[in-house]
């Protein structure tokens, strides 16, 4: 009797077949969490420019503005953000809001400001996800 030594063509079609499913594993990894982090980016970028238009719309806004609304669009790192805002009165109580549109969703700030500049209530922040077009 001779004792088989080695290892057989089925070994190593399984071994290659068990390293091959850890790699797919691991790029299917890579790619979530390059996506994960491209949205985070994308997220922080608009809260970024949200905060920016509600703080000068606060600061500058003197407690007898008519209703106001406006846009602007900004690209940034190849992502264009539309900002929406508004400007609107009712009973002494200034309310601000302000919306940021992005290819992967919808982010949106508001205040409520009394005419003595005294900003009652917390800042609103939503996210709701929005399928691409």
């Amino acid at each position: 009797m001779n004792p088989q030594k080695g290892i057989t063509l089925l070994e190593v079609l399984l071994a290659i077949s068990l390293i091959s499913s850890g790699y797919m594993a691991i790029a299917k990894l890579q790619i979530t969490l390059w996506q994960n982090t491209r949205l985070t980016t994308e997220r922080n970028q608009a809260m970024s420019l949200a905060t920016e238009k509600m703080e000068e719309l606060d600061f500058s806004l003197p407690t007898n503005q008519q209703i106001a609304t406006g846009n602007d669009t900004t690209t940034i790192n190849t992502t264009d953000y539309t900002r929406r805002w508004s400007v609107q009165q009712s009973n002494g109580i200034t309310n601000l809001s302000v919306n940021i549109l992005w290819g992967q969703g919808k982010t949106s700030l508001s205040s409520a400001r009394q005419p003595s500049g005294y900003t009652s209530g917390a800042w609103g922040i939503h996210h709701n996800e929005q399928p691409e077009n």
